[in-house]
């Protein structure tokens, strides 16, 4: 039934969409006149100096559909301050490279204010001794983690952006259904925000996201996984749900991260941070023979399918948990063949 609670919805999306569709050609104007721009090179696709700061105008839509809704809990407001911390930082990148470590103190600063000021922790964690230290340990791990992977996916036109909009439309979906209002807020402001900018992002893209934007989305989500409420009973599917819903970018991190380790790519954390290279999975797909649309595309639908399983986990029994995250897993296998073999083709 269609409620004043859905139109709510509705509006916050409209405002967080109009906002950054019509403000991300300003942010163009202004990254192009500050010469805020990403100049090609034999690692990167583009032909032409690209403006960055889009996550600019990601952010700005986000915070103008959150502060009219006004309707704040202490986990929001949690993540809306640590979220804007990030987009800071990563602005600051963007425009004068900031050194690794600054920018993982920011994030760790940024990860603080959500665990401690908001409140948001995971919570599958069964009653073990140190419950709660290992609550907080993981929380940063998570949150800095997730982060990174979206900033790590934003290598082709479109693809943080989209998978942005399909991740918060599965955590928006289960916030709906089960009536998680907080959880809903964020996630349909965050849809309108990334839907909004796709239309310029798309390929040929006129702006980038940039560090500031693809690092503010992560977190945005990350802080999402951590303020829903996902089972009462099962932390099985409290585990399940947001790593269904943010798989494709997570297993991506991992995989090229131990897949750098054993090449002796990557031999400290200064240099994972720092270290650049063509080897994730849109890039692996691409030599496939995919381009980079229909990489983006079949990303986009791997990312829905196992977003639609988290969504089915959060309705059904213990059973069919089982299956769906055996298809899950099955996911990730074929994922897995995909990156071994688009390496070979390289």
């Amino acid at each position: 039934m269609f409620t004043l609670f859905s139109l709510r919805f509705i509006l916050m999306f409209l405002i967080s969409f109009s906002v950054s569709y019509f403000l991300t050609p300003l942010v163009r104007f202004v990254a192009i006149k500050l010469k805020v721009l990403d100049y090609p090179n034999q690692r990167k696709k583009h032909q032409i100096p690209t403006p960055l700061l889009g996550g600019i105008a990601v952010y700005v839509a986000y915070a103008v559909s959150i502060l009219w809704n006004l309707e704040f809990s202490l986990e929001l407001k949690g993540i809306a301050v640590g979220s804007t911390i990030i987009l800071l930082i990563g602005v600051i990148d963007d425009w004068k490279n900031l050194p690794a470590g600054i920018k993982l103190a920011g994030h760790i600063a940024a990860a603080s204010i959500v665990i401690f000021w908001g409140g948001s922790t995971i919570s599958f964690i069964p009653h073990w001794p140190c419950e709660k230290i290992l609550e907080i340990i993981i929380s940063y791990f998570w949150l800095v983690g997730v982060t990174t992977a979206f900033n790590c996916m934003d290598g082709v036109d479109g693809l943080a952006t989209g998978l942005g909009i399909i991740s918060g439309v599965c955590f928006f979906a289960i916030a709906y259904l089960t009536h998680q209002s907080y959880l809903g807020f964020l996630s349909i402001a965050l849809i309108g925000a990334c839907a909004g900018f796709l239309r310029h992002n798309w390929k040929p893209a006129s702006i980038f996201l940039g560090d500031g934007g693809s690092n503010f989305i992560g977190f945005v989500l990350a802080g999402l996984a951590l303020l829903g409420s996902w089972s009462d009973t099962n932390p099985m599917v409290s585990l399940g749900i947001p790593l269904l819903i943010l798989a494709v970018p997570i297993f991506d991190m991992v995989y090229i991260t131990a897949s750098r380790i054993k090449n002796g790519n990557v031999r400290n954390l200064h240099q994972w941070i720092e270290y650049v290279g063509r080897d994730h999975f849109h890039h692996r797909l691409i030599n496939l023979g995919f381009g980079e649309r229909g990489a983006v595309i079949f990303i986009y639908f791997l990312s829905l399918s196992l977003g639609i399983s988290a969504i089915a986990i959060s309705r059904t029994g213990f059973r069919e948990v089982i299956l769906l995250l055996t298809q899950a897993i099955i996911i990730l296998l074929i994922i897995t063949s995909v990156m071994v073999v688009g390496r070979k083709e390289e």
